[in-house]
């Protein structure tokens, strides 16, 4: 046999054994099939306490089993797939890719599902970026189909174009530091028909960086993209194609010069200076919401652009200029000072009071800044410091919460015809209230006052004419010394109201005119209950008992001069229920009771009877 037929026949064993070879390890596994020694191996499997090494990180992953870590143990220049449930540990190396996707992720079926997490090390992929399609350039990591992937805060990508690519319904966590600088995001998702549906990207910390382009592009229809944490910065920060976007937390800058494209139907339209872009593409919805986080642009540009029909959606976060009011979800507080728009939510911030979506660090600003009309909502319990001076007609809702002073706490200016309304919560003080020339309703307020002064926290008085004091459905309850209520020259209405007092509950003074109605009580444990007052001889007060229940020591005591009129309700007294030393009184109903055996005394200053 001639040497040339031998060197055939050799040729064509080789060619057979190589056959058999691809029908049992498949083309595209022969030359990473091998295992090796640990001396020479690229990578390693540990299954529980097996551990096999492997000559390429592709062999590695293509021998381990659900739930194997795969450990990369010297830098490596490939491209992976992987299909199973894993851990990919780079063991601080590099995995690098020249073209194509460093590591791709997805599932052998519809029916499957794979989670992989990639830690420890880092990601390298540079390729052509002269061209705008995708698949000639290098991807660090592309998920797709129903795979999760994670990758930890002990991981670095770096890309030339995408950082990470998925689409169809796969889930990317990341904390890791990614980095792209070429003419894809660091971070992209699919929004072509077929891959557009349920893709899920969940920035929870580390960076997403892209200095010359957009960081984040999601167009993904029924896709959702969460950014918890971490630092999400380029020439445009974050852009919203589709599906709904979240920020709870982290920062997003965008770093570029604005400049926006004219173009919104279809593909990304923000090119520079954006920092959070919310613009749905024509044939699919959007949604957001911003809860926390800080989101600014540095050179000029939107800190916030919505090119979408979409309102209340931020409810938090820290912008770096002002944004539509709109935009401000319902009970959350706006304060716009030196440019920068914080949006806080309730008690979660340093505000105290809000007017409207406006938020403000003590209750005496807020009061000031409300114009005639506006209420002044209290966002949490304060402490004042000094007094409140109301100047326009509006409402102060207490919110729930409570209001503690030491000083006066509500002065009303004298400026005639200011209407307040104070409602729905709590005041406890020690401290003198003035009302000048005004109406102030009281509305579900429960008031304590203590205090050894002879003027009684709710102390109301002036020197003019025009003050109406109304109490409906709320109560008063006043300690030691304090009055409840002292007035001159003062209309006041009690409508379901009590007013409770360990002195005189009610003291009026000339001028001064009381109504009781409903299931109100007026009631004084020490003294009187209900009093004119006997030093002025033309006090002229007017008292007229609709309902309710009177009951002290003596339940109505009239020294001075006025009509007291009772056309209904309960007067109870120790002594006397009801007492005239001057004036008018007409009964025409309700019930008028004393307990205790009849005597008299002089007649002089006080009670004789």
């Amino acid at each position: 046999m001639s040497k040339i037929r031998k060197l055939s026949m050799t040729f064509f064993a080789i060619v057979a054994s190589l056959l058999l070879a691809f029908s049992l390890v498949g083309v595209g596994n022969l030359a990473f099939a091998a295992q090796v020694g640990e001396d020479v191996a690229v990578s390693s499997v540990t299954d529980g306490e097996n551990v096999t090494y492997h000559d390429s990180l592709k062999s590695a992953i293509e021998a381990a089993t659900d739930g194997a870590t795969v450990t990369l143990l010297s830098d490596t220049t490939e491209t992976v797939s992987v299909s199973k449930s894993l851990t990919l540990d780079l063991g601080k190396h590099t995995l690098s890719a020249t073209t194509g996707s460093a590591v791709t992720v997805s599932t052998v079926s519809e029916d499957s599902e794979t989670a992989v997490v990639i830690t420890n090390g880092a990601i390298v992929a540079e390729g052509d970026t002269d061209t705008d399609v995708i698949g000639v350039t290098a991807f660090a990591v592309e998920a797709n189909s129903k795979c999760m992937v994670t990758l930890t805060d002990s991981l670095t990508v770096t890309a030339s174009e995408n950082c990470v690519y998925a689409y169809g319904k796969a889930i990317v966590n990341t904390s890791a530091a990614l980095t792209s600088d070429g003419l894809f995001p660091a971070i992209e998702t699919d929004g072509t028909s077929g891959m557009r549906g349920g893709t899920t990207v969940n920035v929870v910390g580390g960076s997403v960086t892209h200095a010359n382009g957009t960081a984040i592009y999601f167009p993904s229809e029924k896709g959702t993209l969460n950014i918890s944490g971490g630092d999400v910065s380029g020439k445009v920060a974050v852009e919203v194609r589709g599906g709904t976007v979240n920020v709870s937390g982290g920062k997003l800058v965008a770093s570029g010069e604005y400049k926006a494209s004219e173009t919104t139907a279809e593909g990304r339209i923000y090119e520079s200076g954006v920092a959070l872009g919310i613009a749905k593409m024509q044939d699919r919805e959007v949604s957001a919401s911003v809860s926390n986080g800080s989101i600014s642009a540095e050179k000029g540009g939107k800190a916030l652009q919505v090119d979408a029909e979409i309102s209340s959606f931020v409810s938090g976060g820290t912008f770096s200029q002002s944004i539509d009011a709109s935009y401000i979800a319902e009970g959350s507080v706006v304060t716009d000072e030196g440019g920068t728009t914080t949006v806080v939510v309730g008690e979660q911030s340093d505000y105290v009071a809000r007017i409207g979506t406006t938020g403000y660090t003590s209750l005496q600003k807020a009061v000031a800044a409300a114009k005639s009309g506006e209420t002044v909502v209290v966002l949490k319990d304060t402490e004042l410091t000094s007094s409140i001076l109301f100047t326009q007609n509006i409402t102060l809702d207490l919110n729930g919460k409570t209001i503690t002073s030491a000083n006066i706490v509500f002065k009303l200016s004298d400026a005639h015809g200011v209407e307040v309304t104070i409602q729905n919560g709590t005041i406890d003080a020690t401290a003198q209230n003035v009302v000048e020339n005004c109406k102030v309703t009281f509305e579900k307020v429960n008031m304590t006052v203590n205090t050894n002064s002879y003027d009684a926290i709710w102390f109301f008085h002036n020197t003019g004419a025009g003050n109406v004091i109304e109490f409906v459905g709320s109560s008063l309850q006043t300690k030691a010394r304090a009055y409840g209520i002292n007035v001159k020259d003062t209309e006041i209405v009690l409508t379901d109201s009590e007013v409770h007092s360990e002195t005189h509950a009610i003291a009026l003074f000339s001028g001064a005119r009381l109504s009781v109605n409903g299931t109100s009580s007026v009631v004084s444990d020490n003294a009187n209950a209900i009093a004119n007052n006997g030093s002025e001889r033309n006090s002229d007060t007017e008292i007229i008992i609709n309902g309710g229940t009177i009951s002290g020591v003596v339940g109505i005591y009239h020294p001075g001069a006025g009509t007291l009129t009772i056309k209904g309700g309960t007067i109870s007294g120790k002594g006397s229920a009801v007492e005239m030393r001057n004036g008018t009184l007409i009964v025409t109903g309700g019930a008028l009771t004393a307990s205790s055996e009849f005597a008299t005394k002089a007649e002089g200053s006080g009670s004789s009877v």
